[in-house]
């Protein structure tokens, strides 16, 4: 089986699309940001750019760091041919942590996005 990548538990190949996922969210994300402002939808429409944002920014997050947060915390590399279990305990633990950390930027940059676009006048 091919490896992933040493950094994470991602795969090249799911490194790129990972990224490719990332950058369409992100373009949706903007899409519908302009969208909502052009219409001039209230606070509560506008809030919904987060799904979009978390998308792109989970995306991007995971294809940079090399590890997809679901699938650390899962305990599972995604290779290839699939996914596999990560035996050894210490990288399976060093994985969720940083699966974490992924997820948990993803959320504060989600938030930030919608915070900034639903306060913008």
């Amino acid at each position: 089986m091919q490896a992933a990548s040493p950094r994470g538990n991602l795969s090249t190949a799911a490194q790129d699309t990972q990224l490719r996922a990332g950058l369409i969210a992100l373009a949706t994300a903007i899409a519908v940001a302009a969208g909502l402002g052009h219409i001039g939808a209230g606070p509560g429409f506008r809030a919904l750019v987060f799904v979009p944002f978390f998308v792109a920014a989970y995306g991007v997050l995971a294809a940079l760091y090399g590890t997809c947060g679901i699938s650390a915390i899962a305990g599972l590399r995604i290779t290839c041919q699939g996914t596999e279990r990560i035996a050894d305990r210490s990288e399976r633990n060093v994985l969720r942590a940083k699966g974490m950390k992924v997820l948990s930027a993803s959320l504060v940059v989600a938030i930030v996005g919608t915070v900034l676009f639903v306060t913008a006048a």
